[in-house]
């Protein structure tokens, strides 16, 4: 039994550790990893978990990192018994609701790599909000076919993210 309750302990420690967030506590992301990728792909995916903590809505509406080119947010739709990938412009972050981003599901997509995907590296994305400051994540890069984030990937230097002035826009 203090086994289980040292394992239980343990899985908690790890999962906050994996949380960043904004400056203003609103934006929370959990677990931001990939997969490694043979040299030859162009392409990648990122999945990660949001939680927004604010009273209001906020939308993720633009997302970058110096790994590639750009950064879309993609969706899996099933269209006449087929699975297809979709680009969506904005993503709603409803207030206390989780969003995941999962193999099989919605996810950043790395487009125009500029390297390949390496197990074991981290590579900084950059999250823009409608509303919350950007956000800078750390991803692990997991090993190719992971099927989700390990639990002692995390980097304590980078979980709380690092903030950038952000200007609001006026409607």
């Amino acid at each position: 039994m203090k086994t289980l309750s040292i394992c239980a302990g343990l899985l908690l420690a790890a999962s906050a550790a994996l949380a960043q967030h904004d400056g203003s506590g609103a934006i929370h992301v959990m677990s931001a990893w990939s997969r490694a990728l043979p040299p030859v792909s162009q392409n990648g995916a990122v999945y990660l978990t949001l939680k927004n903590y604010a009273e209001v809505p906020d939308r993720l509406v633009g997302a970058s990192s110096p790994v590639a080119r750009q950064v879309e947010f993609h969706t899996h739709a099933t269209e006449a018994g087929m699975m297809t990938m979709r680009r969506v412009e904005t993503i709603v972050l409803d207030p206390g609701e989780y969003v995941r981003f999962e193999p099989g599901g919605k996810h950043l997509m790395l487009i125009g790599l500029k390297q390949p995907l390496s197990e074991g590296e981290k590579i900084p994305l950059t999250l823009e909000f409608e509303k919350a400051s950007p956000l800078e994540v750390t991803v692990t890069v997991q090993p190719l076919g992971a099927t989700g984030p390990g639990i002692d990937d995390h980097d304590h230097s980078g979980m709380h993210g690092h903030h950038k002035k952000h200007e609001h826009k006026s409607p």
